[in-house]
């Protein structure tokens, strides 16, 4: 084991977090020989680290830890659900209509994730704008695959992109994540409810 539990830290100075942005996803940092040694764990985040040898090992709860062989590479993941609209633009699509589609993206597999970064740099993040751009290229993607009829019933379209997105989720660089379609809608039907407030304002 390359950490430890220690004892808390109060000065910002003596440990190493995730920055303080609601933003933010994913954020990982390696701790090397000359950096503090003290990391911190919040109880919203799952953690991962990478010890020397490339064996990851989960940080079972939430707490102050030290590293004891380095460098290690430290990962945190947030781990509650976050709800994300994303839209593909009339235009972008066959058939004249634009989509919008309410996702709520959960992890599924963390170790995903983390081998897609142990070998980059030695700190970076994952924003949730990072993640909204690659949802929006999955979700017309999806479309394009299924060609999509917005005359379909909307159950019915819900169940076959959820079912798409997922597909395509797996072999992008989200594929630790699970996304979940929770409604589905089109640039006419926004053109209409506009049209209908117009009359009857």
């Amino acid at each position: 084991m390359c950490y430890k539990e220690t004892k808390p830290r109060y000065e910002k100075k003596d440990f190493i977090a995730p920055p303080q942005d609601p933003d933010v996803v994913v954020y990982y940092r390696e701790i090397g020989k000359k950096d503090v040694k003290c990391f911190k764990v919040a109880e919203y985040e799952d953690a991962f680290v990478v010890c020397p040898k490339g064996e990851i090992r989960p940080v079972e709860a939430p707490g102050f830890y030290e590293v004891v062989a380095a460098p290690a590479k430290v990962i945190w993941i947030r781990s509650a659900r976050f709800i994300v609209t994303v839209g593909v633009p009339m235009g972008c699509l066959p058939g004249g209509f634009g989509i919008h589609a309410d996702l709520a993206l959960y992890l599924r597999s963390p170790e995903t994730i983390i081998r897609n970064l142990i070998s980059v740099g030695k700190e970076g993040k994952i924003m949730v704008s990072d993640i909204r751009d690659e949802l929006r290229r999955i979700l017309e993607n999806a479309v394009r695959n299924l060609q999509i009829d917005p005359k379909t019933e909307r159950k019915k379209v819900v169940e076959l992109i959820h079912r798409e997105m997922n597909n395509l989720i797996v072999r992008s660089w989200l594929g630790g994540f699970y996304c979940d379609v929770q409604s589905v809608g089109f640039s006419f039907e926004c053109d209409l409810s506009k049209l209908v407030e117009e009359l009857a304002g």
